[in-house]
């Protein structure tokens, strides 16, 4: 883990970015619970508002009838 003091929480999609048609963060301490959705920049990376304290899933989602494989599947993180 490493710790930041950021306002937001921030990635970038590696590889077929284009494919990805949004990444949705579940959460806090919940896999059901959808916190906030993006869509992806061009260039792959994408930002969500610092949520509360809890630990968040993000996933990557395709386009309907869209077939992603990522690795790993889901990132967990912990907000503290």
């Amino acid at each position: 883990l490493e710790e930041v003091a950021e306002k937001e929480l921030s990635g970038r999609i590696s590889g077929e970015a284009g494919l990805v048609a949004s990444v949705i963060l579940f959460g806090p301490d919940s896999l059901t619970t959808v916190r906030d959705l993006v869509k992806p920049a061009a260039d792959g990376t994408y930002t969500f508002p610092l949520p509360p304290r809890g630990r968040y899933r993000i996933v990557l989602v395709g386009a309907p009838g869209t077939t992603l494989s990522c690795r790993p599947p889901f990132q967990t993180i912990a907000v503290g």
